[in-house]
């Protein structure tokens, strides 16, 4: 319920491609790491804020 890790990008091919996508960044030997870095740019997967989330959600429902 706290949250864990950013959501996945758009068309990043579900959760499989999400983790293969962070397998990738994350190891700059990856056949997929420059690639990777040409679409995503920086993303740090482990970037979440339970207190920005509730905050979205609140003003959401408003």
């Amino acid at each position: 319920m706290a949250g864990k890790r950013s959501c996945p990008p758009e068309d990043c091919g579900g959760l499989w491609g999400y983790y293969e996508m962070i397998e990738a960044l994350g190891d700059r030997s990856h056949e997929q790491h420059e690639d990777m870095v040409d679409w995503i740019g920086s993303f740090d997967p482990d970037d979440f804020s339970l207190d920005d989330v509730n905050a979205q959600l609140r003003a959401r429902w408003k």
